[in-house]
């Protein structure tokens, strides 16, 4: 061999060990602390993007990774779902996977598809035509052609019938939907031209998906029946009153074929026609609580649940799914000793070791929002303003949430401590119903949303929590959309130091 091959040979090798030492510091662990784990360095960004980074992060055990609506593409409402597992250092590759997709396909970020009918329509019309202009809003994907929505009923159509602001030879009623009667200045959204889901690791066509939404947090994992749930939701003024479900296990509630694929679950009683409700799901009883939420900018006071069967429960309790009934189905319940003011963009976590949903944060339409913790016992039908002791939480706008099973509390993040913004000063927050005391953890740093201030993260951030590596993640809107995400070990907490800031 040549001295020039060994030398070439030589740097080669060089270069190699450089290449695997930069990928080796890159993915080192992450210290105690938050920990910023996408995007670093020159990892890519996007997809996903984060024009929904404030909808609700949801972990699910029969993956062990995080789910969230979100965008594929520079698009203002949510399209796709993306899922993250824990990585415990900073990403050396972009570590979210699409896991389903509506295929919806839109080139501007402003450019969203609506419309309202120019007249009326019959359940057998053939043609739907939009007020002048409007029909520009909708790309019909060339090979798949596009789905129109109106009221509860889904109709396709194909690319080559798509004129202007008219929709000639479509189909009527697809999708399981039934064709119906529409009045003239109803709106008109588009749905799942192209849907898609993630089977034996790839995107495959499937039969439908969730049409595009801002959800906000009106998502749940059912644990009963390894369900992702998704109710309602709003595209502009239209406020959504469909239910789906997404299985990942085949079991007595979902066939194999239903594994892995967005499914319409069809309820008599809709969801309540209302935009940033929360929900979560109440692992005692089996059943969905769903609570407040706004009517064109009015906020409600309302406890409803979703019912898979009627009372008593498994649990034995008599939540309120009366007999009767034909379940699944949402109904409304009366609170036995009133409930927390009319709100709405609040949150709701369950609490299993204390059979009570924590809901904080929030606003009531006037320009203070309330700053209560509410706790709402299902077995009794009650709600109860805790007025905890302790270090409270500001008020606060859909706040990052969560439940810590390991250490049976609540966990609340608005920022890093020390910063400020929207008049609220950040700080990571723990709330032990048993002793009904929220503490201000010493945990410094954290994710820095992209607001004016660097600030807390009024609206922009959302939080859930993996059991199994003991694991919060929290994602967040930064710069250019960008879907940020961040870890904590939940371990710190167990350190006297930095559990709580001395009082």
């Amino acid at each position: 061999m040549s001295c020039r091959r060994i030398a070439s040979l030589r740097l080669s090798l060089l270069l190699f060990f450089v290449l695997m030492l930069q990928v080796e510091s890159r993915a080192q662990s992450c210290n105690d602390g938050w920990c910023l784990t996408f995007p670093v360095g020159d990892v890519k960004a996007t997809p996903p993007f984060g024009s929904s980074a404030w909808n609700k992060l949801v972990y699910i055990p029969d993956d062990g990774r995080f789910f969230i609506y979100t965008s594929d593409g520079i698009y203002t409402f949510s399209n796709s779902w993306w899922s993250y597992g824990v990585l415990g250092h900073p990403a050396t590759s972009n570590p979210w996977i699409e896991d389903s997709t509506s295929g919806t396909v839109q080139p501007t970020v402003t450019n969203n598809s609506k419309g309202f009918l120019k007249s009326a329509i019959g359940a057998k019309d053939e043609t739907i035509s939009l007020r002048t202009g409007e029909g520009r809003s909708f790309h019909p994907d060339p090979a798949h052609g596009g789905i129109l929505v109106i009221d509860d009923e889904e109709i396709s159509y194909s690319a080559a019938n798509h004129s202007g602001d008219t929709f000639t030879n479509v189909i009527r009623g697809v999708r399981g939907t039934i064709p119906a009667s529409h009045n003239a200045g109803a709106m008109v959204n588009a749905g799942a031209p192209f849907p898609q889901s993630r089977r034996e690791g790839k995107l495959v066509a499937a039969n439908d998906h969730i049409p595009d939404r801002h959800p906000f947090l009106t998502a749940a994992y059912d644990s009963r029946h390894h369900q992702l749930f998704q109710a309602g939701g709003i595209i502009e003024n239209n406020k959504k009153t469909d239910t789906w479900y997404f299985c990942f296990v085949a079991n007595e509630f979902c066939p194999a074929d239903d594994v892995r694929v967005w499914k319409r679950l069809l309820t008599h009683t809709p969801v309540p026609s209302r935009a940033d409700s929360a929900m979560t799901y109440d692992s005692d009883d089996d059943v969905m609580i769903l609570y407040g939420g706004q009517n064109v900018g009015n906020p409600t006071a309302d406890t409803w649940l979703l019912c898979f069967k009627p009372d008593p429960q498994s649990s034995g309790n008599s939540v309120g799914c009366p007999n009767g009934g034909t379940y699944p189905d949402w109904v409304q319940v009366a609170s036995t000793k009133g409930s927390p003011d009319p709100r709405f963009a609040h949150s709701l976590v369950y609490d299993s070791q204390h059979h009570v949903a924590v809901l904080f944060g929030g606003t009531n339409g006037t320009s203070t929002d309330p700053g209560e913790t509410w706790l709402y016992t299902p077995a009794t039908r009650t709600w109860t303003n805790a007025k905890p002791s302790g270090s409270n939480p500001s008020s606060f706008r859909r706040p990052a949430m969560t439940y810590d099973s390991k250490r049976k509390r609540i966990v609340l993040y608005e920022g890093p401590p020390g910063k400020k913004a929207d008049e609220t000063t950040g700080g990571l927050y723990l709330y032990d119903p048993s002793a009904n005391k929220w503490e201000r953890s010493a945990v410094e740093g954290g994710p820095r949303p992209s607001s004016p201030e660097g600030g807390v993260a009024h609206g922009r951030l959302s939080l859930d929590y993996d059991p199994k590596t003991d694991t919060f993640v929290a994602t967040e809107l930064g710069p250019g959309y960008s879907l940020q995400v961040w870890e904590l070990k939940g371990t710190i907490f167990d350190r006297a130091s930095v559990s709580r800031v001395p009082e």
